[in-house]
């Protein structure tokens, strides 16, 4: 199998069940959600349903990315999509014949959760296996805005969907889709695990977590270009929670919240897809990042600020085209300086940091939201960006990227 080439089969494999689970994910989350609100009127079931699955992922992230480390990580992949190919399968059946109930989806939510405990970091540290240093950035680039596009077409078209096909048929899709997708992963690649094949018992898991906090801590440059992703995400991603009441305070209508949702979207997937149409990984990436997260800054202060639906909505999507763009370099060069044999379990963390930064930004904002008017949080918010983007000139940083080029050409 040739690295050097983006277009080699065991990614395009990996795209292509990437594709397939996601779509089917979406379809579900828009039908399930629609069931329990039509039998129980609850929006706090719902809320707790969606939350299952995220502190399941939170909790299981470190010990999840571990396993990644010791087991063929393309099982990983295709035993994870089977069973939740198998398990949503029977319980569309069950909706078909009115036998689902809310203790049932509950049960679902709670595999399905753990199952995405171990695919996401094992999916994330077979990439560079597949894929050579040089257009590893592009890879991530095309597959993180491929899932974008297949999100949009899911979420557009999962109310019709829900009219015109109902419920338990969705439900099925959802499980089709992941056994076509567990079956596409079959074909790639058996890539050997980085790490023995033996886990003893729990003291090697919690061995191995020990030993990557130690090497987070120790490899400050490491350290602080994880917090820079972090961070970023936790200044902003709680404020977005409150665009509607944002637009509300602001004299901007209902629909126009609709269309800013659209334009941020867009931008989004144009900027998540750049990097793949260029080489960044050959003209010193970071420079790139510090230039996209600047323009983020800048346009996401003014279009807060501006509070005007036009102007607002124009800078938003320049504001997440620049998004986009750093997140996808981002994604690629923080996979590249994690060290191969502890990848899943760095990764884990990170994602589990991530989440849990997100929960945190969004009680932060919900509550800051009673108090202070939504166009100065929001400014805020937006100003804040200013320190992940002080850590990324940061010397540490800088050293990290000069022993990566020792090792792997410009980072």
């Amino acid at each position: 199998m040739n690295r050097t080439k983006l277009w080699n089969k065991d990614f395009m494999l990996l795209i292509q069940g990437t594709l397939f689970s996601t779509f089917g994910a979406v379809l579900y989350s828009a039908a399930i959600a629609y069931w329990v609100y039509e039998k129980t009127a609850s929006t706090t079931l719902m809320g707790i349903l969606s939350g299952i699955s995220f502190f399941i992922r939170t909790i299981a992230g470190p010990i999840s990315g571990t396993l990644t480390d010791h087991l063929r990580r393309r099982n990983i992949l295709v035993y994870t999509d089977l069973v939740r190919g198998v398990v949503f399968t029977v319980l569309g059946l069950l909706a078909f014949r009115d036998k689902m109930s809310v203790p049932m989806v509950v049960i679902v939510a709670l595999i399905s959760g753990i199952c995405s405990s171990l695919f996401d970091p094992a999916s994330s540290s077979l990439a560079p296996d597949m894929l050579n240093e040089s257009i590893l950035i592009k890879g991530q680039s095309l597959l993180n805005g491929s899932m974008t596009i297949i999100n949009l077409i899911g979420t557009a078209l999962s109310g019709i969907l829900i009219v015109r096909c109902g419920v338990p048929m969705l439900i099925i899709v959802n499980g089709i889709c992941y056994i076509i997708s567990a079956i596409s992963e079959r074909f790639i690649h058996d890539y050997p695990s980085h790490k023995s094949e033996k886990v003893s018992d729990m003291k090697t898991i919690v061995s191995d977590i020990k030993e990557g906090i130690t090497y987070f801590r120790n490899d400050k440059g490491l350290l602080k270009f994880a917090l820079c992703c972090i961070l970023g995400n936790f200044f902003v991603s709680g404020f977005f929670n409150l665009l509607l009441p944002y637009c509300l305070q602001n004299n901007m209508s209902t629909e126009q919240y609709g269309y800013l949702g659209a334009f941020i979207s867009a931008g989004s997937l144009i900027g998540t897809l750049l990097p793949a149409m260029t080489d960044i990984y050959q003209k010193r990436p970071m420079r790139y990042v510090v230039m996209g997260l600047i323009l983020f800054t800048v346009a996401g202060t003014a279009a807060v600020y501006t509070a005007s639906y036009l102007p607002t909505a124009v800078l938003f999507f320049i504001c997440f085209i620049a998004n986009g763009f750093s997140n996808g370099i981002l994604n690629g060069l923080l996979i590249m300086m994690m060290p191969e044999d502890k990848r899943g379990m760095m990764m884990g963390m990170f994602m589990t940091a991530v989440m849990i930064g997100n929960a945190l930004s969004s009680l932060v904002y919900g509550v800051l939201g009673d108090l202070i008017p939504l166009k100065v949080l929001g400014t805020l918010a937006f100003m804040l960006v200013l320190i992940p983007i002080t850590l990324a000139f940061s010397e540490d940083v800088q050293e990290l990227k000069i022993r990566n080029n020792k090792k792997q050409a410009v980072i």
